[in-house]
Formats: structure tokens, C-alpha cells, sequence
């Protein structure tokens, strides 16, 4: 799991990249009023029009794209056509061309809050973060009930550190339509880094290489248990409701590394197999082989001077699981530490004379 302090390729944001498509899946959840709206606009298409539209709802994505072609080399100020061009495109994750034939549909019609929340994706998945935050502003202002639009404005501010308002967007998603599966997603990751710097503190964690001031209480051990639980149940939402089986494995190991660490901050929290810390165990865990992440000497940004720190459990039967990032760094650099970090070899703690599971933090710093 992932606290986003820093933007990272974690396995969470890949996985809000793959998984919630919104364009290239089934398509676009609309709202009651949307789909007025839409049947609307739909009384003036052509009948090639309504016939390439029809190909993409029917998931035939790549069959509309010449007749959406087509109706566009005859009838280039039909902004409809651009949008459903770009929607289609999407589908096939042409995500660049998709994001130039949604510019075109909301050049031709400003007030096109779907083109715009469309755009405003694309966009998000071209990592044009600043052109997805506006995009999407403008569907809100437009259209204060677009889903995808609040998704997107989420998002965005998740990458860029705004936690809280990533938060706010997910909730405002899921007031307007619970079965939306992303913002589902989007409300666990931002549960999750809202509460990071917390997380460093319940555990007295280095933070550029001081020790935290304050020691954690136990009121705020449980605030943060209850809110991981809550991101815990947000993701399992999410899973419920994700089309993409592919996924589900990564997304079943994200929930059960958010259960055992909300476990772990509370008394007997660990559940069916108890994960001890390190003071509630008779022998410690002992670290036999820590590999060290092969860095290269400079990124592709430049020099990088930090750390990476890890919470995780090193298990009664020798295996490294629930790996928590706490403190990531980009540049591909926590991915090359958690690879690491799973080879680690280690004799378990004991508890009255038997393996047991325990808690560890491992800091990684570096000058690259």
C-alpha cells in the first residue's frame, strides 16, 4: 500500500491507471440527468452517427472508429462525433489521439461537460496532470454531478500531495453514484496517504534522518487503525465492483496488507493469524540476508538523496508479506527497494516457544 508523499509507480497507482478506466471499459456511467441530456443531443445525429455510437456502446470499439471517421470527414464541426471518436479511441487506449479529438468536441461546444470530463481523463492518463485539473474543473463548473469529472479532480490532487481533497472528490463521486467503482479505489488510496505522516509517527520513524518529536498515543494508534479499516473496506467495494479479474490478485493482497497493518496498531487487532510487535514477542526476528536494491548511479531526473521505509511482516513460516510503503521515493527506486525487500531472509520471532509473525521497519537511504 501506498502513501503518496512523493509521486511513485506504485502498485496502487498502476493499478487506478489499469483498473478504472473509465473510457476504455464499458464505457461512461452517466447520471439521470446525463443520460436526459445525452438522449437530447441524440435527436439531431445522423443516421451514420447514431450508427458508429451504437458500434461503441455495443464494445465494438474498433468498428466505430471509421464510421466515426467517416461521419467527421463529412460533418467536422459535429462536436458528438469528435466526443464519441475520442471515447472509442479510448477503448482502444489510443489515449493520445483520444485526448486531440476530445479538445476538438469541446472547441466546437465549451458547454460539453462530458467532452470536457473525457478530456480531462485522457489527459490524467498522459500524466498531463495541470491539463487534467483544468479539464476537469471546467466539467464540475458545467456540471457540478459529472462523476468522472470528480474522480479526475481527485485524482490529480492525490498526485499531488492534496490527500484531503482527493478524499473529498472520492466521497462527492460516490454521494452522486455508490456503484462507481474508481472512486471506490480512489477513496482507499487517499485514506491511506492522508494518513501517512501519521502512520511514521505511531511507529517513531525516522523522517530525514530526526527521529519524530512526539510519541504516538494510543487514541491516535486506533484513529488510524479505524481509518485504514475504512480504506480496507473501500478497496474491497472496489473490488467487488472492478471488471477486471486480472487485477484481482494484486487488489487482494493490497486488502489484506491494509487489514493486517490496521490489525497491528490496536491490541489483539491482528485477527486470525496474530502479527506481534516487537515487544510483544519472547525472541525477536532476526535478519539473516538483507539484499541491498541494485540503484543505478543517476536517475533519470538526477541525483537522489533520501530513504525509503518499509513497514512489513516477516512471518512464522519465513516469508516477507504485507509490505506497507510509508516513505517512497520516484524514478522506479521503491519498486527496486520492495524487490529487495522480499528476498530478505530471516529467522522468525517465537512467543512462548513458537514461531509467530512479527512487525519490522526497514529504512533504505541512499545518495544516488
Amino acid at each position: 500500500m501506498y502513501f503518496p508523499r512523493r509521486p511513485s509507480g506504485s502498485t496502487l497507482l498502476k493499478i487506478l491507471f489499469v483498473g478504472a478506466c473509465l473510457f476504455g471499459g464499458a464505457g461512461t456511467r452517466f447520471s439521470a440527468r446525463a443520460v436526459q441530456e445525452t438522449q437530447a443531443a441524440a435527436a439531431g445525429d445522423s443516421d451514420e452517427l447514431k450508427r458508429g455510437i451504437e458500434l461503441y456502446r455495443r464494445g465494438e470499439a474498433k468498428a466505430a472508429l471509421p464510421v466515426l471517421r467517416a461521419v467527421i470527414k463529412k460533418r467536422p464541426a459535429e462536436a458528438r462525433a469528435w466526443h464519441f471518436l475520442g471515447l472509442a479511441l479510448s477503448r482502444e487506449r489510443d489515449f493520445k489521439e483520444a485526448a486531440e479529438a476530445f479538445a476538438r468536441a469541446v472547441k466546437l461546444e465549451p458547454n460539453y461537460a462530458h467532452a470536457q470530463a473525457a478530456l480531462a481523463y485522457t489527459q490524467l492518463v498522459l500524466y498531463k496532470y495541470d491539463d487534467a485539473e483544468r479539464a476537469a474543473s471546467r466539467a464540475l463548473a458545467l456540471d457540478t454531478r459529472n462523476v468522472e469529472a470528480h474522480y479526475v479532480f481527485g485524482a490529480v490532487r492525490l498526485r499531488k500531495l492534496g490527500a484531503a481533497q482527493a478524499l473529498e472528490s472520492a466521497e462527492a463521486a460516490l454521494k452522486i453514484n455508490p456503484n462507481f467503482a474508481p472512486a471506490w479505489l480512489l477513496k482507499a488510496q487517499a485514506l491511506v496517504g492522508l494518513n501517512g505522516e501519521v502512520y511514521a509517527s505511531a511507529f517513531n520513524l525516522l523522517t530525514n534522518r530526526r527521529p519524530k518529536s512526539e510519541p504516538s498515543s494510543p487514541e491516535d494508534r486506533a484513529r488510524l487503525a479505524r481509518q485504514l479499516t475504512e480504506a480496507a473496506g473501500a478497496l474491497e467495494q472496489y473490488i467487488k465492483l472492478n471488471r477486471n479479474p486480472a487485477l484481482a490478485s494484486e487488489l487482494r493482497e493490497q486488502l489484506e496488507t491494509l487489514r493486517a497493518h490496521a490489525g497491528g496498531l490496536v491490541p489483539g487487532g491482528g485477527g486470525e493469524q496474530h502479527i506481534y510487535t516487537a515487544e510483544d514477542v519472547t525472541t525477536k526476528a532476526v535478519i539473516t540476508t538483507r539484499p541491498m536494491p541494485v540503484f543505478p548511479r543517476r536517475t533519470a531526473r538526477g541525483w537522489r538523496i533520501g530513504s525509503v521505509v518499509l513497514r512489513l511482516v516477516l512471518a512464522a513460516d519465513g516469508q516477507v508479506r504485507h509490505i506497507f510503503i510509508i516513505s517512497g521515493l520516484p524514478d522506479g527506486l521503491t519498486e527496486d527497494v520492495i524487490k529487495a525487500a522480499r528476498e530478505i531472509k530471516f529467522t522468525p520471532a517465537t512467543k512462548d516457544g513458537r514461531p509467530v509473525s512479527q512487525f519490522i521497519t526497514l529504512e533504505y537511504a541512499f545518495n544516488l
